[in-house]
């Protein structure tokens, strides 16, 4: 992975709680990360999508 890609994903304080998140538990929903990051879906979904662009996560549909 180019250094300019892992510096761009990890930049945010955000991305790296949801990294965190994330290498704590399996499986969790946007509703839950913005909960415990106390920050809007919106922005959990926004930072998600970043993640995963850059390859660092991957997502599950639930219907």
């Amino acid at each position: 992975m180019p250094d300019e890609k892992l510096a761009r994903a990890i930049r945010s304080r955000t991305r790296r709680d949801i990294l965190h998140i994330l290498g704590n538990k399996e499986k969790i929903s946007v509703h839950e990360i913005a909960a415990i990051l106390n920050i809007t879906e919106s922005s959990a979904s926004k930072n998600l999508k970043m993640l995963y662009d850059f390859g660092f996560v991957s997502f599950e549909s639930r219907a």
